[in-house]
């Protein structure tokens, strides 16, 4: 956990906003935020203004809380390599569609990036986070969205720390990063409880992991595993993007 590091990501993202917006006022809502909708013969009524979208992502964005190692990942600097890689990447845009047309978000399936480690696991789920946070195309106000390390959380709680998970599970978009084998019934339980709780309140989540479903299903059960791999499942091959290795 990087505080700092966090804060500085965050407030380089608005310095890039506010230059972005200058010091001109919107001809639409003159700098209020808020502006007209065309009149329709009834009460006027008001809605907030196009020019504040690229802040109201910025917000959005930063409070997913992406670790400040990974908030430089982005769909054009994850690098294909082979006629695989190039699958998955079709896999996960297809997704980010669906995520981008559905008009019921607890309707969409979860994608699940399985893989070695080092294979870009983490770097595609935050570029897909970053996508529809920041260049989504829904309307209304950008999604909401967290990034959950199961693990983190699991020492969270075994220190007694008041974490608001289900808060933090109601996001719009959910990242579940690094759900590994579990070293003792209790990281078993948060894991357990983590996914049934996104699976019974629906909406889109991504989750990354090195294990297969046969895995999953000898650590953490069936019934997990069943709810987990009911949804978009994609192995990502390829060598360690860290080591330079075959994974």
């Amino acid at each position: 956990m990087a505080p700092n590091g966090a804060f500085m990501t965050r407030t380089r993202r608005y310095a890039e906003v506010e230059a972005l917006l200058g010091d001109r006022p919107c001809a639409r809502c003159q700098g209020v935020g808020i502006a007209p909708l065309p009149e329709t013969g009834g009460p006027r009524r008001y809605a907030r203004c196009r020019c504040q979208r690229p802040l109201d992502q910025a917000r959005a964005f930063n409070a997913a809380l992406i670790p400040r190692t990974y908030s430089s990942f982005t769909l054009e600097n994850w690098l294909v390599s082979d006629a695989g890689q190039a699958h998955v990447r079709q896999v996960a845009e297809r997704w980010v569609t669906e995520v981008e047309q559905a008009t019921e978000l607890h309707r969409v399936p979860f994608l699940v990036l399985t893989g070695g480690p080092g294979v870009g696991k983490t770097h595609l789920a935050v570029a897909l986070l970053r996508r529809l946070i920041l260049d989504g195309k829904r309307p209304g106000l950008p999604m909401s969205a967290r990034f959950l390390e199961p693990s983190v959380l699991a020492q969270g709680f075994k220190n007694g720390e008041a974490l608001h998970l289900q808060d933090r599970l109601a996001a719009d978009l959910v990242v579940l990063d690094d759900v590994v084998a579990p070293r003792t019934d209790f990281e078993r339980a948060v894991i357990d409880e983590l996914i049934s709780r996104r699976y019974r309140t629906g909406g889109p989540c991504i989750v990354t992991t090195t294990l297969s479903a046969q895995e999953f299903g000898e650590t953490l059960g069936a019934r997990i595993a069943s709810r987990l791999f009911e949804g978009r499942l994609t192995w990502v091959a390829g060598r360690d993007r860290r080591m330079g290795m075959t994974a």
